[in-house]
């Protein structure tokens, strides 16, 4: 399951933790992903560098286990949905079951380059970590979501900002592209981009992605990439970062969750997402009547395939 990220302000100490973490992340030791369907965990590959302020809302999550160096940490990226909040996957927050103290859990908002010392960067405590209720890694990838609240809100700047919820984003047509990123790998197993990377992924009818994934998409998921072409695609790292369209005249508007995939950038296989509009009364109730910004259903977005279409957007009936 895949992740993202931004920049921090130059206290010795996040360079520290930064360094770890990235330094664990490309030998491979001391820091674990997501899990994946086919034991590749996670899922940003053949992306282009960000520039600042592209992706303001991308967040990066270090999450340490036991909180000491060389420890089982673990890197994901988020989406700040509001100043106090994030959306995130929940695998990347649940250990075996339990979920991760609220600080085991650091959030960097405004930095594109993690090894950077410059001052536009954020480095944010949690104070509450809340897991969906039917989240079970051990049985399926369904219900990959999970909220962090900030323990003092993010300050919103040109390179750090918000980004609205999909109410309808269903998007069932297929054919949308969708725009992903994250500091994840940049091959399945590889090593991981200090640098925000970003790539154009084009979205896939839930019944086309049960061919590649045979009796695993629910109507809570949306898949993307994977085009016979295909070499762009999250990875391992990116677990939790967003899925985003640009819908008419409504902005930037998250779409999907990065949640699981059968490796990285393979022709026909799509990258899997947690789908935000079947969340967004979970996400309301759970935000104790927080501002969120939701873009309404009758949006249209870009069509995707370079045709430059554009796509109704519709209200899918809500699970509980």
């Amino acid at each position: 399951m895949p992740a993202h990220a931004h920049r921090l302000a130059s206290s010795p100490s996040v360079v520290v933790v930064i360094s770890f973490l990235l330094i664990g992340a490309i030998t491979g030791s001391a820091v674990r992903f997501g899990r994946d369907v086919a034991g590749a965990e996670g899922r940003i590959v053949n992306g282009q560098p960000a520039i600042d302020g592209q992706f303001p809302w991308q967040v990066g999550l270090f999450i340490d286990d036991d909180l000491t160096p060389g420890g089982s940490g673990s890197i994901c990226g988020g989406s700040l949905i509001e100043p106090n909040w994030v959306l995130t996957a929940a695998h990347c927050i649940d250990d075996s079951g339990a979920t991760v103290a609220p600080s085991q859990v650091t959030v960097f908002a405004g930095e594109l380059d993690q090894l950077s010392a410059g001052d536009t960067g954020q480095q944010l405590s949690v104070s509450t970590v809340i897991k969906h209720p039917l989240y079970d890694g051990s049985i399926s990838d369904d219900n990959d979501v999970a909220l962090l609240r900030l323990s003092t809100p993010a300050t919103l700047n040109s390179v750090v900002d918000t980004i609205a919820l999909a109410s309808g984003g269903a998007i069932e047509a297929g054919g949308v592209t969708a725009t992903v990123s994250g500091w994840g790998t940049t091959s399945s197993g590889g090593s991981t981009s200090s640098t925000l990377l970003y790539a154009p992924v084009d979205t896939w009818t839930n019944p086309d992605c049960g061919t590649p994934y045979p009796n695993t998409i629910t109507a809570t998921m949306l898949c993307a990439g994977g085009a016979p072409s295909n070499t762009t695609d999250s990875c391992q790292g990116d677990s939790g970062g967003p899925l985003a369209v640009e819908a008419q005249t409504y902005g930037w508007t998250l779409i999907g969750v990065v949640s699981f995939g059968n490796g990285c950038a393979i022709p026909g296989t799509p990258g899997v997402y947690a789908r935000v509009s079947r969340y967004v009364g979970w996400i309301q109730a759970n935000t104790a009547g927080a501002p969120l910004s939701i873009t309404p259903s009758t949006a249209l977005v870009g069509g995707g395939g370079g045709g430059g279409g554009a796509y109704p957007v519709y209200v899918p009936v809500m699970r509980r």
